[in-house]
């Protein structure tokens, strides 16, 4: 029986599973994730619910009683689920940017009053889909699951998005017959724009991210009302004028000595769709140009909000002197505050007040700052 000291497992998992569970862990310890508590029971249906709890996740399989032996392919799935929410291996986009360009664009459809009322739901079953792509498509790579068992979840899965997300990861992963199997489904139910979808969710794991206009397009083949909005165009327009303004969200000023710090901000903003001013993200920019001019501009007039790493070391550079007069000019004429602090030890910067609201490092998990910036940025100017 496997050595699992970290991970409480039910005993029906562990029966007669050795080399499954070993597996199973290896695949959890190979991508770092914390997980606390795997789960089964049988239930009337399938179904598999995850949630973090102090920092770990806890899994729990609610197993089809018709269903012979222990269904790993729902825990796999849990497994890349919780992967794509830790550390995202695509490009994706912002919710809360996607959903204020959406509405922007139907309502102006509509002439005022838009009628696509559960917006937000089916944002999350389009996007819902294509995740699912990307999560099934790297467990068949990686032959955690097989053919079989992925049609088994399609089955047990009720949004179309969803069934087109597994037609795409079987179709690229040569599984040409249960790919057809799904197909044959669209084919019967008269869904023939899904079968559009399959091929746009595979252009979407081509090139490794999902952009606004595959969102729209997907978006269209489930409600047949969009089909005559224009909206590739009408992005284009919202963006033009949306981004006139602001090139980032924030823009991050730090010490090369905390740059590690900086980077991890980066990366977890980065990956849930946000515009991060990050100097390692702007090499090629920034190679030739006239570097106080250029970061004073960046730092005074391109972000939304500037982030300054606080420290010793921060005091002492002739760089982040630069990046700081320039936010501090920007933050004396804007209405909205725009210097937000992040303090790691107790050091004096010139111009930040000791009455300034502040973050302290040192407090606070680092999963609860991220948190507090995403609040920021998406409540920018209320």
């Amino acid at each position: 029986m496997p050595s699992t000291p970290s991970i409480e497992i039910s005993p029906i998992l562990l029966r007669d599973n050795t080399d499954k569970i070993n597996e199973l862990i290896g695949f959890i310890e190979a991508n770092g994730l914390k997980v606390k508590k795997i789960k089964t029971e049988p239930f009337i249906m399938a179904s598999i619910l995850y949630e973090k709890v102090d920092g770990m996740w806890n899994i729990h399989l609610y197993n089809y009683t018709r269903h012979r032996g222990t269904a790993f392919q729902y825990i796999y799935l849990a497994l890349a689920s919780i992967l794509r929410r830790e550390r995202i291996w695509f490009k994706t986009i912002n919710p809360i940017n996607l959903d204020e360009i959406n509405n922007r664009i139907l309502t102006d459809h509509f002439s005022g009053t838009t009628q696509f009322t559960r917006q937000v739901e089916f944002r999350q079953e389009v996007l819902q889909g294509i995740y699912i792509a990307f999560e099934i498509d790297l467990l068949l790579r990686q032959k955690k699951v097989t053919g079989e068992e992925v049609i088994g979840l399609f089955h047990d899965s009720e949004y179309l998005h969803e069934l087109a997300g597994f037609g795409s990861a079987l179709r690229r992963n040569g599984f040409e017959t249960q790919a057809k199997e799904i197909s044959d489904y669209f084919w019967k139910e008269k869904q023939y724009d899904f079968l559009k979808a399959i091929e746009r969710i595979d252009e979407c794991i081509d090139k490794n991210a999902i952009t606004e206009k595959d969102y729209f397009y997907l978006q269209k083949t489930r409600f047949k009302s969009l089909k005559e909005i224009d909206f590739d165009s009408k992005f284009d327009i919202f963006m033009k004028d949306h981004n006139v303004k602001f090139e980032f969200d924030l823009a991050i000023s730090f010490a090369g000595e905390d740059r590690e710090i900086a980077k991890e901000i980066s990366e977890a903003l980065k990956k849930r769709g946000y515009r991060i001013f990050y100097n390692e993200y702007e090499k090629s920019k920034m190679w030739g140009k006239d570097l106080y001019e250029y970061l004073s501009i960046i730092y005074s007039t391109k972000a939304k909000y500037c982030l300054i790493i606080l420290s010793e070391n921060y005091v002492k550079k002739d760089w982040t002197r630069l990046e700081r007069k320039a936010a501090q000019s920007k933050a004396f004429q804007d209405e909205n505050e725009y210097i937000l602090p992040l303090r790691l030890d107790d050091a004096i910067v010139p111009g930040i007040l000791p009455t300034t609201g502040y973050i302290d490092f040192r407090n606070e998990k680092f999963e609860d700052i991220i948190g507090l910036l995403v609040q920021k940025i998406n409540n920018y100017g209320n």
